[in-house]
């Protein structure tokens, strides 16, 4: 059987990398059903519902690879050597990387693998059975977590190419990449994709060709997550009486996550303004605040529960809050945006999932990675004045973009269910390509 390599979820569980996945999945098996997906995941998700999908490990082997567990005493060596230590680490990984590519340049020459690595051994023998790589969705290449979502994928395009694998990268936002190995790296393994699909409009297209990004075919469509179908509406609804709220009230969505990459410390520093808004625009309009989490089980920090519960104890009017705490899908999460009269977010899955619901909207942001993540997916609807920063974000200027939307409620929920329209139009050229590189690939075997 034909097989399709799917490389998704890169990340924590949360409901952008479940939308992104899923409806990869589920638009590939509706334009290809003969051929077998087989999903890169981190974690469990609803994939038993796609006929014909099976489970790989690939993406978390190459990050083994790449960054293996450190030794208690290379942690003590680290830690007696300072800056030089540093470097060395750094230098040991670009030289890891060239081993990596070496190996399987090898592999797909001579089928020799000059490498103990069982993990490598199997990330190769699953690309040489395959006839394309897919990798869908994220914010991944950016030099923020350069080591773990942008060279693990761009080893895989090489491997691909090493292998005459056809790859296509959709759904992806770029940047901010500043640091100039990772430029290099993107820069050379793009050249062997056949296309790459962008989800805003203008940034990581600029940045691509910027730093001289040829060969692949580059569009600005949106993000993968507007193929997923929304859940049951009457399913969101129970969610929200779970909490003890009425449906039938005004009910302000929030989402709250404080720029995940930074200690959980800093988040502290935004929660107190974060209150101080809620409770102002509970004042102004009258409504009741429901948070939900979007992003669940975090190793090493807090996942949106945490942040939320935390918010609610500082507001004044924390009675007129409440927190959903149960985990929920993704399809879930789209439907609960239509049962709110306003929503407030920090990351983009939720606030993306808003929009496309209609849903009068306002994004927070800090920093240059959240800035580029959320600034482009409200530049799509050309909202692009509904992003705030935190420096920015007053309660009075808060309060003014919202009842600025709530007034052109219908012409604002007309507009985004245009867009939103077209955008789900625009995500399927990377399958139609697709498409065509199966089948070109079975032809030209065959001649």
């Amino acid at each position: 059987m034909k097989k399709i390599i799917l490389v998704t979820g890169y990340g924590h569980k949360n409901h952008g990398d479940d939308a992104q996945s899923l409806s990869a999945a589920f638009r590939l098996h509706q334009a290809l059903p003969d051929v077998e997906i087989s999903m890169s995941r981190n974690h469990d998700s609803d994939t038993d519902e796609i006929p014909g999908c099976t489970r790989n490990s690939l993406l978390l082997l190459m990050k083994t690879l790449i960054l293996p567990s450190p030794s208690r005493l290379s942690h003590i060596v680290y830690r007696a050597f300072g800056i030089v230590s540093i470097l060395c680490r750094i230098f040991s990984r670009r030289l890891r990387v060239r081993k990596l590519l070496f190996h399987g340049w090898l592999y797909a020459k001579t089928g020799i693998l000059c490498s103990h690595k069982k993990e490598l051994r199997e990330c190769l023998e699953l690309l040489r059975s395959s006839q394309l790589l897919y990798l869908s969705g994220g914010g991944h290449y950016n030099d923020i977590w350069m080591w773990e979502s942008l060279v693990p994928p761009m080893i895989l395009v090489r491997f691909a190419h090493y292998f005459h694998i056809p790859v296509i990268i959709s759904g992806q936002g770029i940047g901010p990449l500043t640091n100039r190995y990772g430029q290099r790296l993107l820069k050379k393994s793009l050249r062997y994709v056949d296309m790459i699909t962008l989800r805003d409009p203008s940034n990581s297209e600029k940045l691509l060709k910027e730093i001289g990004v040829q060969g692949p075919t580059i569009m600005s469509v949106g993000d993968d997550s507007h193929g997923l179908t929304p859940g049951d509406k009457e399913q969101a609804l129970s969610l929200i009486i779970s909490t003890g709220l009425d449906p039938s009230e005004s009910i302000l969505g929030v989402q709250v996550r404080f720029a995940t990459y930074h200690h959980k410390r800093d988040a502290m520093e935004y929660s107190k303004p974060t209150a101080a808004i809620l409770d102002h625009l509970i004042e102004a309009f009258s409504v009741k605040v429901l948070f939900f989490p979007s992003a669940f089980a975090f190793s090493s920090a807090w996942d949106d529960r945490d942040i939320a519960y935390h918010v609610r104890r500082q507001m004044r009017h924390w009675k007129q809050a409440e927190v959903v705490h149960e985990e929920f899908p993704a399809k879930t999460c789209k439907a609960l945006m239509g049962c709110f009269d306003m929503f407030l977010g920090t990351a983009y899955h939720p606030l993306v999932f808003a929009l496309g619901a209609g849903t009068p909207s306002l994004g927070l942001y800090e920093g240059s990675y959240y800035k580029y993540k959320i600034g482009g997916a409200f530049q799509f609807y050309g909202l692009e004045d509904c992003t705030l920063e935190f420096s920015q974000a007053t309660p009075e200027n808060v309060e003014n973009i919202f009842r600025k939307l709530l007034n052109n409620k219908k012409e604002y929920t007309d507009s985004c269910t245009i867009v939103t329209k077209q955008l789900r139009q625009n995500i399927d050229i990377s399958i139609c390509r697709t498409v065509e590189l199966i089948g070109q690939k079975f032809v030209g075997s065959k001649s």
